[in-house]
């Protein structure tokens, strides 16, 4: 990444805010209008000291203003990392950024500073996956300083620790699948998204995005193009069951183009109407439900049923069996009656 130099701007006067303000180009091209002061004199005066201080800077180092430098990573991050990735980056960035002095450089950088703003926006005794994304995302601006972008020679956040992430329940089971599609008729829509992943394996984004184009109707699969599948990589292939097929025949029928699967409006699903929905579910079941958890519980089932960790990637559309063994293969290891099953082909 080429790093131009800062530019400072003459001082003026905002009249809605009664104070005079500079505008600041970053290294990396973002505009910002820059504080000054109310007194003509004292603004110049900090306007000058801005100066002096912007051109000691240059190059990304130990001297660079914090700020600066996560903002140099999210122009990095908004390029490389996935959507969603980026505004998780951005959300706990900002909030770290709003803790600390505008004047801190990475050199006067302490492990307090990271401790007092986990303690008071994302608190150990809170949600721990919370507060492992946050540090994680932290961290990563520092990492990427040193290890991809050579700014620094270590990172002034090495020892912040991340709490491990607490696993949520990955799958029930097909007695209680039964109770969850006993909530819905049979032609109830919502019902038959549930029905599409749970047969097919496939990821929620994935499901509310299949289109009639996508779908090979002779080899009864769906196929994705590299970019197709919001905050994905990668082209991605869905084996297509025969109720999974049927439930997207019909819907072809009356949805030629566009989104297959919809709501009783006709409309496609959203996140928000997906959770609103599973909300509204939370309350009818003893147990939780969430949209990953169909998914989870095909994993789970193919596994107990026999199959290899490999097939379960190949239909899941995981790159490797890595995280089929560390997230699915756990829970398998967890049902009493299949570790039962397992000593008695043992011992038998």
């Amino acid at each position: 990444m080429k790093v131009n130099q800062w530019k400072v701007g003459e001082k003026y006067l905002k009249s809605s805010h009664g104070c005079y303000f500079c505008k600041i180009v970053h290294p990396n091209g973002r505009r910002e209008d820059r504080r000054l002061d109310p007194d003509k004199d004292k603004a110049e005066q900090i306007r000058c000291e801005l100066v002096t201080a912007l051109k000691r800077q240059g190059t990304p180092g130990p001297d660079y203003l914090v700020r600066d430098l996560i903002f140099l990573f999210l122009d990095h991050s908004k390029v490389n990392n996935a959507p969603t990735t980026y505004r998780l980056h951005r959300h706990f960035l900002k909030s770290f950024c709003d803790t600390i002095p505008a004047s801190l450089r990475v050199s006067d950088l302490r492990l307090h500073h990271a401790q007092n703003w986990l303690n008071l926006r994302y608190p150990a005794t809170g949600n721990q996956n919370t507060r492992h994304d946050a540090i994680a995302s932290l961290k990563r601006v520092f990492n990427w300083a040193v290890n991809d972008m050579d700014y620094l020679d270590t990172s002034p956040l090495a020892k912040l620790k991340k709490p491990p992430k607490v696993p949520r329940r990955t799958f029930v089971t097909k007695e209680q699948w039964d109770t969850v599609f006993a909530q819905y008729k049979a032609n109830d829509p919502f019902r038959d998204f549930l029905r599409f992943m749970l047969l097919t394996g496939c990821r929620p984004q994935e499901a509310k995005v299949i289109e009639a184009r996508h779908v090979d109707w002779k080899a009864m699969r769906a196929h994705f193009e590299e970019g197709e599948v919001p905050g994905k990589k990668g082209s991605r292939d869905i084996l297509l069951t025969e109720e999974a097929f049927a439930i997207l025949k019909k819907n072809a029928e009356r949805f030629p183009t566009g989104p297959l699967l919809r709501n009783k409006q006709g409309n496609p699903w959203k996140k928000s109407s997906i959770n609103c929905r599973f909300t509204r579910l939370r309350k009818k079941v003893p147990f939780k439900v969430h949209a990953y958890l169909a998914r989870h519980s095909t994993a789970t089932e193919m596994l107990e049923a026999g199959a290899s960790s490999g097939a379960v990637a190949a239909v899941l559309g995981h790159k490797d069996a890595t995280m089929v063994l560390r997230v699915y293969g756990k829970h398998i290891d967890e049902r009493e009656q299949h570790l039962r099953e397992c000593l008695k082909r043992a011992t038998s």
